[in-house]
This record gives structure tokens, C-alpha cells and sequence, in this order.
């Protein structure tokens, strides 16, 4: 079986866009495949479990202390609206940190308007406005306690290699197969989909039992989706319009990293073209062909549509299934 994006403008086919998709349990053990095997960058969907790492270094007082908001925007690719940097300003004050600890560097808000009112203000994009600012929070404070150099990014510093031994934990019996530098400095890791995938089966069956970290990220997650990205984000959409709990969590380049607790699994869906738009749509498909009434069409609604720069409809994506 294979799925197939196409984009259409009109009646004419503009792109093609194939989809790679795994559903696999918490042992790695893959349950059904959509395309061929494929490797990726695990991108910002590894988020969850290196959040997990750092958490483990902190004292276990402080981190029980931590609320769900504090842990859903540390998995976070925000959009850098107002409650997102507000949160992470008060993370930093908790944990003892500045801006000054973190290297993710600046970039514009995700958010049109967050971005837009930056401007009329005057002001400059800082490291706060980072999509990636709560994991870099939480990672200034890990560093802290490993007594490593404050710059953390390096593969080789302490932080990251403890990052790493737990990353290969969760993905266990895959490989990480190396690494490569993600966009805002840190290490982002290269393996199979089946590897993401099983450590997403794992969050599945940690939200099982609240008690452990994991758990607690993923119904963080789950419980604050407008923190982990923001208005008008697809991650956002899906975890509102599923019909049964899921924590889901988008990375670059049109991958997709899914935990379904009700059935101890977890999704990796990846667009081979890396097209962004084309994600929600195959998401959907994929989730209505293995588990049929999970996310509605709906979820798709802004995705679905191409419209030109007056708002007209022109043209729309849509999931075509072929027998191999």
C-alpha cells in the first residue's frame, strides 16, 4: 500500500508527494508500513524525549513542582505568540536561568501577528521569540547541573551525550545512526522512522501511568497543545479534533511523530518531498486508514485548500491511496 499527496491548482496536478508512514508498539516491533523504509532527521519531534532528559538531571522536588504548562512549552516548537514567551520567561526565572543561557539564537515569531506587533513596536526578535526557547530553557538548566561548559550545543558536552544514551534508549532496538545539526544548534539525531516511531509507542504506553516523566510529558502535551505550537498550527489542530487522546508533535521538512495512548502505539509519517502544507493532509489519511474515526477531515480544513493572495480557492490537496 502507498499514499500519494497530490497538489492540485485547478484540474492540473503542480506536485506529487510521496508519503512514508510506520505504526509500530513500546518493543519496536513494526505493526503495519505505509511506502518503503526511510531515514530522517528526528527534527523537533525528538523534543519529548529530550525534555525527558534534562528533566532527569534536575532535583526530582523541582520537577514534581513543574506545572503541565511549564512541560508542554519545554516540548515545544512555539510560535512565539505572547503566551508562549510569557511562559518561557517565567520557566527561566524558575529554574534559575536568564536569556543570556541560551544559545538557540534569534528568528522572527512563527505567528503573523505576534511577528506583526513586534515590528509596530520597534523591537527586534530575541532568543524568547525561538520556536525552540523551552527546550533550550530546559537544556541551560541540565547543562547547569553536568557542570559542563555553559555552551551546551556541542555533540561532546556532557548534556548532549546524556541526551543521546537516552534517545537510543527509547528507540531501542533501532538505531540512532549519527547525528546532524539541527536549526537552532543543538543535535538533532538521523535513524529509521520505525526508531521515532517506537519511542513515541513508548510515550504512548507512558501516558498509561502519570507517574512516570514521560507520561507527564505526554499529557502535557496533550493537555496544552496551544503551547507545544500555537494558533492556527497543525499539531494544534489534530490534538483538538481527535476523538480519542493523542499527543502529536510536527519536526521540519513535513515529518509527523504521533502517541496513541488508548492503543500503546505510536505513528511516524514523513513527507518524502519535505513540504509542510502537504503533512496534515497525509496525517489524516494515514490515521483515518489504520485507525478509522481517530481524526476527522476537518482537522484538515486549512491545509486542504489552495487559495491566492485575495483568499479565492484555486486549487486543493488531496490523499490518493494505490494498491503495490
Amino acid at each position: 500500500m502507498s499514499l500519494i499527496i497530490h497538489q492540485r491548482r485547478g484540474v492540473q496536478i503542480e506536485g506529487v508527494h510521496p508519503i512514508a508512514a510506520v505504526r509500530v508498539d513500546p518493543a519496536g516491533t513494526v505493526i503495519d508500513r505505509i511506502g518503503e523504509p526511510v531515514d530522517a532527521s528526528w527534527r523537533s519531534a525528538a523534543k519529548p524525549f529530550q525534555l525527558e532528559a534534562n528533566l532527569s538531571l534536575l532535583n526530582p522536588a523541582l520537577v514534581a513542582h513543574l506545572s503541565d504548562a511549564d512541560l508542554a512549552v519545554g516540548a515545544a516548537s512555539h510560535s512565539a505568540q505572547p503566551m508562549h514567551v510569557d511562559r518561557v520567561v517565567a520557566l527561566l526565572r524558575r529554574l534559575d536561568r536568564t536569556p543570556d543561557h541560551l544559545f538557540c539564537g534569534a528568528h522572527r515569531p512563527v505567528h503573523p501577528g505576534a511577528d506583526h506587533a513586534l515590528v509596530r513596536e520597534g523591537q527586534e526578535p530575541s532568543v524568547l521569540h525561538n520556536n525552540c526557547s523551552g527546550k533550550h530553557t530546559f537544556m541551560a538548566a541540565g547543562a547547569a547541573q553536568l557542570k559542563g561548559a555553559p555552551d551546551y550545543r556541542d555533540p561532546a558536552h556532557p548534556l548532549q551525550v546524556h541526551i543521546r544514551a537516552l534517545v537510543e534508549a527509547r528507540c531501542d532496538p533501532h538505531l540512532v545512526k549519527n547525528v546532524s545539526i539541527d536549526g537552532c544548534g543543538v543535535p538533532t539525531f538521523n535513524m529509521s522512522i520505525d526508531a521515532m516511531a517506537t519511542a513515541w509507542a513508548q510515550m504512548a504506553a507512558a501516558m498509561n501511568d502519570e507517574e512516570t516523566l514521560l507520561g507527564r510529558i505526554g499529557w502535557a502535551m496533550n493537555g496544552h497543545p496551544e503551547l507545544v505550537s500555537g494558533t492556527d498550527r497543525q499539531d494544534l489542530a489534530q490534538m483538538q479534533h481527535a476523538t480519542e487522546p493523542i499527543t502529536t508533535k510536527v519536526g521540519a521538512m513535513g515529518l509527523s511523530c504521533i502517541a496513541i495512548p488508548g492503543h500503546e502505539e505510536g505513528v511516524t509519517i514523513k513527507v518524502l518531498s519535505g513540504n509542510p502544507e502537504v503533512r496534515a493532509i497525509a496525517v489524516q489519511a494515514v490515521l483515518e486508514h489504520w485507525y478509522p474515526g481517530l481524526l476527522p477531515l476537518s482537522a484538515t480544513d486549512p491545509w486542504r485548500i489552495v487559495t491566492n493572495c485575495v483568499q479565492d480557492v484555486v486549487g486543493d490537496r488531496r490523499a490518493e491511496w494505490r494498491d503495490e
